[in-house]
């Protein structure tokens, strides 16, 4: 029992209780604080930063007026749903960031292709710098209407060089000459003395990458 004599003094000093409604506007709050911090990180790590500071200083702006908001239950809404159309935004955006990392994740096309766009069966052999030293290597059958892939992953250099035939009088060649074997499959080693090695001496043309990692050659009639 307090004193009827203390009764003003004492209840001067009493600390008024929070409301339940107050408290768990506050927890929301939070929450919303700490969905902006995910979203925030996930937006910078991915996406480009002037873009969420422009839309966190936008609901910066409306949670402000909305805190001097004189109806309580208006100024909760307002905050629940600028979290929620942030949360809707940035799992959007985190959607597409994801699905654009995987396809920069996703396995490169090969180093050099040949694709066969005559009417008749091509076999190829290429020649190119391997370790320092030259060297030729074939044969690679390639289909009408197909691709052969003869270097995969990047390419180390620009230019490549490129003997094709279809096993008759038609051929697709140039002035670079290289060793190559008639029959069967073959890896040798230099462009010279091939006639004293055993080897035919066969004229390749050349192909220009202009230094990119991967390149389609195509043969046509």
């Amino acid at each position: 029992m307090i004193p009827a004599g203390k009764n003003e003094a004492m209840l001067r000093f009493q600390t008024p209780r929070t409301p339940r409604w107050r408290i768990a506007r506050r927890i929301r709050r939070n929450a919303a604080m700490v969905v902006w911090f995910y979203a925030l990180v996930v937006n910078f790590i991915w996406l480009k930063p002037r873009v969420v500071v422009d839309r966190l200083e936008e609901l910066a702006g409306r949670f402000v007026l909305g805190r001097h908001r004189k109806s309580e239950t208006r100024c909760v809404y307002s905050d629940v749903t600028e979290v929620g159309d942030f949360k809707r935004y940035s799992l959007m955006r985190l959607t597409a960031a994801l699905v654009l990392a995987l396809f920069l994740t996703a396995p490169a096309e090969a180093g050099l292709q040949v694709c066969n766009k005559a009417r008749v069966p091509a076999k190829v052999s290429l020649g190119r710098i391997e370790a320092g030293a030259w060297q030729s290597q074939g044969w690679w059958g390639i289909a009408p209407g197909k691709c052969a892939t003869l270097l995969g992953g990047p390419l180390d250099a620009r230019y490549y060089y490129l003997y094709g035939t279809d096993g008759g009088s038609g051929t697709w060649g140039g002035d670079m000459g290289f060793c190559t074997k008639a029959a069967g499959s073959f890896k040798i080693a230099g462009r010279g003395n091939c006639a004293a090695r055993g080897y035919d001496s066969t004229g390749f043309f050349e192909i220009d990458t202009q230094d990119r990692t991967d390149w389609k050659q195509s043969l046509s009639d």
